[in-house]
């Protein structure tokens, strides 16, 4: 306890202070400053209890669990829980992979159901084991369709033309004795 004295003129005055009650306040002040100082320095954390944890610490243990001594028990337990979060893996792949097939299958017949109505669509209109030429290419005749005709028309006046032009070039090849040069022959003219 300090005492201060006020006097008339203005001063203060403090009643001095022994050894002991220095030595008290003067370790009171360097704590108070130690906790109050700033700039850089870690704060000193005043614990009421220094060994004892919080609850919401991870290094909190209740008191049942400190004292559980069964170590076979609680080893069973760690391997249940094992075997129960690989079951739970299984089911849940099993799951998916059931409706990935599921979804598949529904693919499959989607499509084959698709075919099936396309393939009615073009029943009867498709030229299968047709041949794409319009004649019989085994026995070299014409078929009987418009195609056949048009083909066999095609064909004769090709032949009418290549027969002109053989006449033709025989008559402007050949000289004007009607002999063949080679073999002394009488030529014999094309019409």
């Amino acid at each position: 306890v300090i005492t201060v004295f006020k006097f008339m003129s203005g001063f203060r005055n403090i009643q001095p202070l022994g050894r002991e009650a220095r030595r008290a306040s003067g370790e009171a002040l360097e704590k108070q400053r130690l906790a109050a100082r700033r700039e850089g320095f870690a704060r000193e954390e005043i614990l009421d209890h220094p060994i004892s944890v919080e609850t919401n610490s991870p290094m909190f243990v209740d008191e049942v669990s400190r004292f559980q001594t069964d170590a076979a028990a609680e080893e069973y337990n760690r391997r249940q829980a094992l075997l129960n979060r690989e079951k739970q893996s299984l089911e849940m792949h099993r799951k998916r992979e059931e409706e990935r097939e599921t979804q598949r299958w529904k693919t499959m017949e989607e499509e084959e159901r698709r075919e099936r109505e396309r393939a009615a669509a073009v029943a009867g209109t498709s030229k299968r084991n047709q041949s794409g030429v319009a004649y019989d290419p085994l026995t070299l005749t014409y078929a009987d369709t418009p195609e056949g005709r048009n083909l066999k028309d095609r064909d004769e006046r090709a032949r009418e033309r290549a027969d002109f032009r053989m006449a033709e070039l025989s008559r402007r090849n050949t000289n004007t004795d009607g002999i063949n040069p080679i073999t002394g022959e009488p030529i014999t003219r094309r019409a």
